[in-house]
């Protein structure tokens, strides 16, 4: 429940910050952050999952985490087809580059985790070397 509460407050944050940003690539990374940047109990419990075997497999396969992905890949894709549109991004399968980043953003959380037992491993903050590489592959 805490965590719900919280991930719903960094909701309402990343639609105010949302509404400022006008190109695709800078909302995608704007999502990339916020999925690095989970607030309070949010984070207590991402740094569990990410180090919990158990805990991991049983929210991969709870339906909340499947609504949840559907979700996050439906409001990516309508990034992508904006940068599509504006020619900021190659013409392709809008679906197929929005499910890849997605399910690329799961990699935010192992780079963390190795974070937290070898400091300086990867790039702070991870959202940004993980965007250059994503979008990277869709950029005109």
């Amino acid at each position: 429940a805490a965590t719900i509460h919280f991930l719903e407050k960094a909701s309402d944050e990343f639609y105010a910050e949302l509404d400022k940003i006008q190109d695709a690539s800078g909302k995608i990374k704007l999502f990339l952050k916020y999925i690095e940047e989970l607030p309070g109990p949010a984070n207590v419990y991402g740094r569990e999952y990410d180090t919990n075997k158990h805990l991991r497999f049983n929210w991969l396969v709870h339906p909340l985490h499947h609504e949840l992905q559907l979700f996050q890949i439906e409001l990516v894709e309508r990034f992508v087809i904006e940068g599509i549109a504006s020619g900021e991004f190659k013409t392709g399968n809008s679906r197929a580059y929005a499910h890849a980043i997605v399910i690329n953003t799961q990699a935010i959380h192992r780079f963390r985790s190795i974070n937290f037992e070898h400091p300086g491993t990867y790039p702070t903050p991870i959202h940004e070397f993980v965007a250059s590489i994503l979008l990277n592959g869709i950029s005109k």
